[in-house]
């Protein structure tokens, strides 16, 4: 249960609950990353699922590159 203007998140993966009022009506609303297409030469790293939202949606990593040598 979650009460109403409180959130929880889901502890298996990266998703966040929260209550709120609206209009009059109570509604539950899912917060969840955002897909993302990562452009060539880079790519998602999933983060650890038990940092707070939204530090626990992947990350997009890019390869750098190496200067001088």
């Amino acid at each position: 249960d979650i009460p109403i203007y409180e959130e929880k998140q889901d502890p298996a993966k990266c998703t966040l609950y929260k209550c709120e009022k609206d209009a009059g009506r109570i509604v539950l609303n899912t917060v969840t990353c955002a897909p993302q297409e990562p452009k060539t030469g880079c790519r998602n790293v999933d983060s650890p699922v038990e940092l707070p939202f939204p530090d626990c949606c992947p990350l997009v990593v890019c390869n750098a590159p190496v200067y001088g040598g």
